[in-house]
């Protein structure tokens, strides 16, 4: 009964992604037209509670705060905000409950490109309602004879995640200084923080096994999937070792699984140029984060595991002794 309604929900959320084109903001009432799609207190909110668990169960959507009735521009953020937000979470419930439904629908693919389409235009402080209820439950509980579904849509969030994280931490680093940062800046620091763990987490969750965390750590089903047809490898290697060495050593942490399975199921592909890149990172992380008592001893074992994994194949490994 609820099959034909699925695809008005993913058409949707493209149509609120696309509110940020240019051409669709001409169709915006001049009055609310610019702000209408910023943040409202409580994204704000959510934001500086920090970095929950990441569970596989959906939260409710928190109920709406009040808003003044006389403050348009107000009502009308609130209402695209609670309405994204819905959508998000009705597409993560759906698929959840029936992903053999989701999944066989006759233009899935063309759905799954809806979420994708315009990435560049969700706005930063909605990229963690967008990873945690919406991208996490698709690539986590689509059936295994589904993933090739997922080609595109996996590729072209670990390709726009790889350059807007690092536009994001370039942005922290250009504005670091000695003087007392402003309120702005440190809320955007945060954010990045943020952000960047809950995409790892996708990350992790896309390519690790459940039982990782217990000292095993090998590629999941859909992990040894999206490594074998090289479906974003690059970016995902990219922003894996690039989140070694940003200035977050819980990030760091985060990030050494990960960088653990991908080092080991690169020696069947290996060449020169991947393992000096993947070794040299490392040992910076460690020369960065080494102080922090839990990211010292996480960051000492990577380094020491992919060297010994490395070693048998790294034709160069002596350059790395003149970093």
């Amino acid at each position: 009964m609820l099959k034909p309604i699925y695809p008005c929900f993913f058409k949707l959320a493209r149509c609120l992604l696309e509110i940020n084109l240019e051409q669709s903001k001409i169709l915006i009432h001049p009055s609310i037209r610019e702000g209408l799609t910023e943040m409202v207190e409580s994204e704000k909110q959510q934001i500086y509670c920090g970095h929950g668990s990441v569970g596989k169960t959906i939260g409710m959507v928190p109920s709406t705060p009040i808003v003044a009735d006389n403050d348009v521009v107000a009502v009308e953020r609130q209402y695209v905000h609670d309405l994204n937000e819905q959508v998000v979470t009705i597409i993560g419930t759906a698929v959840t409950k029936f992903p053999k439904i989701i999944f066989t629908l006759p233009l899935i693919k063309e759905l799954l490109n809806c979420l994708v389409s315009n990435l560049d235009l969700i706005p930063e402080f909605n990229l963690r309602l967008w990873i945690k209820k919406g991208w996490k439950l698709i690539l986590e509980y689509c059936p295994a004879e589904n993933f090739s579904t997922l080609k595109n849509f996996f590729e072209c969030i670990a390709d726009s995640m790889q350059k807007r994280l690092e536009k994001m931490w370039d942005n922290i680093s250009s504005k670091y200084h000695d003087s007392e940062p402003t309120e702005q800046e440190v809320f955007y620091e945060h954010l990045t923080c943020v952000v960047s763990r809950e995409y790892i987490d996708f990350l992790r969750v896309c390519y690790l096994s459940c039982d990782s965390d217990a000292g095993t750590i090998r590629l999941s089903p859909l992990g040894r999937w999206l490594f074998v047809s090289k479906t974003g490898l690059s970016s995902v290697i990219t922003t894996a070792f690039s989140s070694l060495n940003y200035r977050d050593s819980l990030l760091a942490v985060k990030s050494a699984p990960l960088c653990k399975a991908l080092a080991e199921a690169l020696m069947d592909y290996y060449d020169d140029e991947a393992g000096v890149y993947m070794l040299v990172s490392t040992i910076r992380s460690l020369q960065l984060h080494g102080t922090d008592e839990a990211a010292g001893s996480v960051l000492t074992t990577l380094v020491f595991h992919i060297y010994c994994a490395l070693v048998c194949c790294v034709r160069s490994a002596h350059q790395v002794t003149s970093i």
